[in-house]
């Protein structure tokens, strides 16, 4: 694998959509809003990406006190993946 193929599989954060929220795991399921480009045998389609699952949600906090708000379907947010667990 060349460095630019890898480069295009990489991500850092990507764009996406809540499709649903569970309050009591603070997680959501959410639908990125970016489609990948896949070759097929030279034919070329857009394909959407797999949804997320169980991915957890950050609200800012300090000082024993933490910004929360209401999370429903339909909302968009920034997904960061980590590259370490």
């Amino acid at each position: 694998m060349n460095l630019g193929s890898v480069k295009s599989t990489c991500r850092v954060a990507a764009p996406g959509i809540i499709q649903s929220f569970n309050s009591e795991e603070q997680t959501v399921t959410v639908q990125l809003s970016i489609r990948e480009k896949r070759n097929n045998d030279g034919v070329e389609t857009w394909e959407d990406l797999p949804q997320l699952v169980d991915v957890p949600v950050v609200f800012p906090r300090a000082g024993g006190y933490v910004l929360t708000m209401p999370i429903k379907p339909g909302d968009e947010c920034l997904v960061i993946f980590g590259d370490n667990c």
